[in-house]
């Protein structure tokens, strides 16, 4: 089975799940959850500023991460751990390293009934992977392995969280990130794409990518875990750039030119740039507005679900 049909069968098999149901073209249920709280864990892409308040897109103040903007579209904050609140995803974490900030909130709390807990992952990893393998220092097909592992890894770690009590849990993948800026400047836009959401599946029992890996990991969850389909959308935002940011949308360049996106702001964009038309903050983190839209579309498929 290719991996394109695979992810097919998966997304099919999530969609016959209630959890996944919102994913899948909506709902006609109507939404009672009313969050107590909203707590974030994983990568970069949900780090509200928990080291020094920076963050991976632009630092301008705004509602600038997805997980920021499903809270705000309830009319709620999400705050940083070390700042008092319960952001506890920091950018640069691996999926391996997740198990440290979900002890970190075990040590001060437990999961509420209505809490929405939202994750992000995947993208250091594959990142890191991609880089020992063009570097000679991993063999192709352990690069498959590794991806397809820690795919598994990140679903027991979403596992520990509904065995911690989690009911409400909004899960997403990584987006395609073939389509990023660094997949470009090494020229491994297929591969990545293929370690990101569909995996090159030309044998029976082939090594799987990482979101497929994840999801199957998560196929008995549906009671409690809600998949929102980064790749999927962002694909269509690279695609039609303007259907999403605007006439001058932009999904090949990057806004920012600080070496670290953490140390990106208003003051460090390329001249000229509206970096709200923009896609891409860094090679491979996104603007504010992208985080919105995904955001928005996520607290939609809350919404839809719950």
């Amino acid at each position: 089975m290719t991996g394109n049909a695979l992810r097919r069968v998966l997304l099919a098999l999530a969609c016959a799940t209630a959890a996944l149901l919102s994913s899948c073209g909506g709902s006609t249920i109507a939404s009672t959850l009313v969050p107590s709280r909203m707590i974030a864990f994983g990568d970069g892409m949900s780090d509200v500023g928990e080291v020094g308040g920076k963050r991976w897109t632009v630092n301008d103040g705004s509602v600038n991460i997805w997980a920021q903007q499903v809270a705000a579209s309830y009319g709620m904050t999400l705050v940083a751990a070390d700042q008092g609140g319960w952001g506890f995803a920091r950018g640069g974490t691996r999926v391996a390293d997740i198990n440290a900030q979900i002890d970190a909130f075990v040590a001060r709390s437990s999961f509420a009934t209505n809490d929405v807990v939202m994750i992000s992952a995947g993208m250091e990893d594959i990142k890191e992977q991609m880089d020992l393998y063009l570097s000679g220092n991993l063999a192709y097909q352990q690069l498959l392995d590794n991806v397809n592992q820690i795919g598994k890894d990140y679903g027991a770690v979403v596992q520990r969280l509904v065995d911690l009590g989690a009911k409400h849990i909004l899960a997403t993948g990584v987006y395609g990130l073939g389509v990023s800026p660094y997949a470009r400047a090494v020229n491994q836009e297929t591969l990545l794409n293929q370690l990101s959401y569909e995996g090159p599946q030309t044998c029976a029992g082939c090594p799987r990518s990482f979101n497929e890996s994840f999801l199957i990991a998560i196929n008995q969850l549906g009671a409690t875990v809600l998949y929102v389909d980064a790749a999927n959308y962002f694909n269509q935002v690279s695609n039609n750039p303007t259907n999403y940011l605007g006439s001058s949308g932009n999904s090949l360049n990057v806004a920012c030119t600080t070496l670290l996106v953490t140390s990106c702001t208003p003051d460090t964009i390329v001249p000229g740039v509206n970096y709200d038309t923009y896609m891409f903050a860094s090679d491979l983190y996104l603007t504010p507005a992208s985080n919105r839209l995904f955001g928005s579309q996520a607290y939609t498929n809350i919404r839809n679900r719950w």
